[in-house]
């Protein structure tokens, strides 16, 4: 096992000198996924002075391995997946079906909770830098700079410490920047780099979220 960082604060410190032209920026605004990559956000947020929000992203995982991304879904009902992967393992539209809309009774079960302490930013105009804790597969990045684009941002960077190679392609092709510490060609999951990994619970997220609005 490969550990490359001591855990998600460490990552967030070492990613924060590839976003430093972003610093004091009255135009970007950092997008976290819960819930890991909120404590990566909201670290990258304060070191960089930037206001932080996030984006609500369910994975959708192929039958019998949930593990594998074939693709995700959002807060705001914007999709995104990989239907050539969904071809290849011959994957029926049914499942997908079945799949989304369990995902997003997920979904609106953490909009409840979530977006009653902190309201959707504005993004029209506004650059989004969607920050998590790594990319597998590449599925959930790509379906929040979908929804940041439809929420109105001009422009999408994606910012994770550690990636797949294939994933980092993926994401390329939907966000205007990537910028990643560390690249692997054999990825299995993200906690694999981490030597502490630990669960984020949703009260933690929520502790994080109004500590920052405060």
């Amino acid at each position: 096992m490969e550990e490359l960082f001591i855990d998600r604060i460490d990552a967030a410190r070492q990613l924060v000198p590839l976003l430093a032209r972003y610093r004091n920026s009255p135009d970007a605004v950092i997008l976290g996924l819960p819930r890991g990559g909120m404590i990566l956000a909201d670290y990258v947020a304060k070191e960089l002075n930037l206001p932080l929000d996030f984006v609500i992203v369910k994975k959708v995982g192929a039958p019998k391995n949930e593990e594998l991304a074939i693709g995700a879904v959002t807060e705001d009902n914007i999709s995104y997946f990989d239907w050539n992967l969904i071809r290849d393992i011959n994957i029926s539209t049914e499942y997908v079906d079945e799949v989304v809309e369990r995902k997003r009774g997920e979904i609106e079960a953490r909009v409840s909770k979530y977006r009653k302490v902190v309201p959707q930013r504005n993004l029209h105009g506004k650059i989004a830098i969607i920050v998590d804790d790594g990319i597998a597969t590449g599925s959930t990045a790509c379906a929040a700079a979908c929804s940041a684009i439809a929420r109105g941002a001009n422009k999408v960077v994606i910012a994770v410490p550690v990636a797949s190679k294939e994933s980092i392609q993926t994401a390329k092709k939907n966000a205007n920047e990537v910028y990643c510490l560390f690249e692997r060609a054999r990825f299995g999951a993200v906690g694999q780099f981490y030597e502490k990994f630990l669960e984020v619970s949703d009260n933690e997220v929520l502790a994080l979220i109004k500590a920052y609005q405060s």
